[in-house]
C-alpha cells in the first residue's frame, strides 16, 4: 500500500473544471480574435484597392464592390463590439483559470449576451456574400461554441453563488444577458441607418446600445440602477419602430430590410415592437423593479 502524500493534496473536482473552463475560453479568445480579423478583412478591407469609391455616413465607412449598385461597409460598432468581445472573453478566461469570485457569471454574460448574439454577422455576411451557404452550419456551430464552456461553468444556481448569494440570480444574470442583446439589437440598426433616415431613430439606438451595455454592467456589479437604466434602454429602443411612422424605409435587400418592413408595417406591428423589448425587461425585473419601489415608498 502506498501511502498518500499529505503535502500536495490533489486538487478539487471543482477547481479542476473551472480550470479547464479557463483554458477552453482561453481558446476561444485567441480563436474568435483571429476570426475577426478575416472577417473585417473579407468583408471590407480586401475592397480597398486603388481607384475605389469610398464615402462614410453614420453607419460607417463604406467602400465600393459594384459602383453604384454595391457597397460594403464597415461599422465602428461592429470593430468596437468585436475588440470588447476579446477583452471580455481573456478576463473571463483568466478569472476562470484564478478562481476569482464572479467569474462563472461574467463568463456566461459573456458567452451568451456578448459573443452569441454577433452569429447575425456571420449569416449576413454568408447571404450577402455566399448565397446562404452553410446558414445553418454556423448558427448550430455558434450555439455549440457557447455551450461546451457553459457545460464546464454552470451546475446549477449554486454556481453562481460567489456572485450573488441571494434567491433569483438565474433570473438576474437572465436579465443581464437579455440587455445585452437589446444593445446588440440597437447596433444592429445602427449599422444599417442609412436604410431609416431618420435621426430620432439614430438616437434612440445609440441610447439603447449604451444604456443597455451600462445596465448588463451595472447588473454584474448588483448595482439597484442598471434596474432603471435597463427600462430606459428598452424605451430609447421603441424610437426605432416609432419613427418609422413618419419616415419612409428606403429600399435595399438584405434581411434587415425585411426586419424593418416586419416590425414596422402597420401601426399594430409598430406597437407590438415597441413593447416587446420593454416587456423582456421588465417581466425579467419585476421583482427588484417592485421591490426597488416599495422600498423608496418606505
Amino acid at each position: 500500500m502506498v501511502a498518500s502524500d499529505s503535502t500536495h493534496p490533489h486538487p478539487s473536482p471543482t477547481v479542476s473544471r473551472a480550470r479547464i473552463a479557463g483554458f477552453t475560453v482561453a481558446a476561444l479568445t485567441v480563436a474568435y480574435a483571429l476570426l475577426s480579423v478575416w472577417y473585417f478583412y473579407e468583408d471590407f478591407f480586401k475592397f480597398l484597392q486603388v481607384g475605389a469609391v469610398m464615402t462614410a455616413d453614420r453607419s460607417g465607412w463604406m467602400v465600393s464592390v459594384d459602383y453604384p449598385y454595391l457597397w460594403s461597409i464597415l461599422s465602428p460598432w461592429r470593430v468596437g463590439g468585436a475588440a470588447l468581445t476579446v477583452i471580455l472573453l481573456a478576463i473571463s478566461a483568466e478569472g476562470l483559470w484564478r478562481g476569482r469570485a464572479r467569474a462563472r457569471a461574467g463568463a456566461l454574460i459573456t458567452l451568451w449576451g456578448v459573443l452569441l448574439p454577433q452569429v447575425f454577422w456571420a449569416t449576413e455576411f454568408v447571404v450577402d456574400w455566399h448565397q446562404s451557404q452553410y446558414l445553418l452550419d454556423i448558427v448550430l456551430g455558434a450555439l455549440l461554441t457557447v455551450a461546451v464552456p457553459t457545460a464546464l461553468i454552470f451546475r446549477g444556481s449554486d454556481s453562481l453563488r460567489d456572485w450573488n448569494p441571494a434567491r433569483g440570480s438565474l433570473r438576474l444574470l437572465s436579465m443581464a444577458v437579455a440587455l445585452c442583446w437589446l444593445a446588440f439589437g440597437a447596433t444592429e440598426f445602427l449599422d444599417h441607418a442609412y436604410h431609416l433616415p431618420s435621426w430620432s431613430a439614430f438616437g434612440g439606438a445609440v441610447a439603447a446600445a449604451v444604456l443597455g451595455a451600462l445596465a448588463a454592467r451595472g447588473l454584474f456589479s448588483l448595482k439597484a440602477w442598471a434596474l432603471w437604466a435597463g427600462v430606459g434602454a428598452a424605451v430609447a429602443l421603441a424610437l426605432v419602430p416609432l419613427s418609422a411612422t413618419w419616415t419612409s424605409l428606403l429600399p435595399y435587400g438584405g434581411y434587415m430590410e425585411q426586419t424593418l418592413l416586419t416590425t414596422s408595417g402597420t401601426d399594430t406591428r409598430i406597437a407590438m415592437s415597441m413593447l416587446i423589448p420593454l416587456a423582456i425587461v421588465w417581466g425579467l425585473g419585476a421583482p427588484y423593479l417592485h421591490g426597488f419601489v416599495r422600498k423608496l415608498r418606505s
